[in-house]
């Protein structure tokens, strides 16, 4: 390389500005991590710890169910044809044997299943929840009016003896009637109880062994499928199975 070259790039190269040094211990903080996309789904919010709970005002119940009808539907459980059975994360469900069988093995687990047809808007319905493992805030019921895992009512039983009413659309829970006091059915297990579901309209009304226990008025879910659930509320198992499904025609 001839001497007169190699000057030039030399003095080219002194001309380049240096790239400037970012002393990073000079640096507040690193940037915060963007939120999450999705949201956290609520399907059970909590309520209120209250000293008191209402009490349900037990009504004569041939009053509450004027104008019932023939029978619409049955289900004796015998196959799981129509019912979302398997093994989940969170325990396991099967049909069979005259009863849906929900057992909850995780800790703050949460089963539900959904019957595949038919859907029904004004009916009223009975189910026998047999409950055979379940504690204190541990929770069963009845979904209905459902159109699909994210949007339905729920009637929701405790093993304590309360009862709440909850309304989830697109896996937004809002409770249409808090935790109610229901003296009329033994708390814990094992216990049997007959649960039954008025739904003509707005009108929604609830049932325990026969016995009227609270009414509430809520129009945003007009039809849709029967389900059942089971939710352990704390670090143990639950296991609930249901069985005699009958719905009958309201006549208005």
């Amino acid at each position: 390389m001839r001497p007169g070259f190699c000057v030039l790039l030399i003095f080219l190269s002194a001309c380049v500005p240096a790239a400037p040094v970012v002393d990073v211990s000079l640096t507040d903080s690193q940037p915060e991590p963007l939120p999450s996309s999705t949201p956290t789904i609520v399907w059970f919010p909590p309520t209120p710890t209250q000293t008191h709970m209402p009490t349900a005002t037990v009504l004569p119940t041939l009053d509450m169910r004027s104008g019932l009808g023939a029978v619409l539907f049955t289900d004796t459980f015998t196959d799981s044809i129509h019912w979302s059975v398997g093994t989940f994360p969170d325990g396991k469900i099967s049909a069979g044997k005259q009863a849906i069988i929900l057992a909850v093995d995780q800790p703050r687990g949460y089963l539900f299943s959904l019957r595949s047809e038919p859907t029904f808007s004004d009916f009223y319905l009975e189910i026998t929840a047999t409950v055979s493992l379940c504690l204190a805030g541990d929770q069963y019921g009845v979904l209905f009016r459902a159109r699909d895992g994210t949007t339905f009512y729920r009637i929701v039983f405790t093993c304590d003896g309360h009862a709440r009413l909850d309304q989830v659309k697109d896996s937004q829970t809002a409770v249409l009637q808090p935790f109610t006091s229901v003296s009329i059915f033994p708390p814990g297990a094992p216990s049997e109880l007959r649960l039954g579901i008025w739904a003509a309209g707005n009108d929604l009304r609830f049932f325990v062994d026969d016995n009227f226990i609270f009414q509430v008025a809520d129009r945003v879910l007009a039809e849709g499928l029967i389900g059942v659930f089971a939710r352990s509320a704390g670090e143990t198992a639950v296991t609930v199975s249901f069985s005699d499904l009958v719905v009958w025609e309201i006549n208005r």
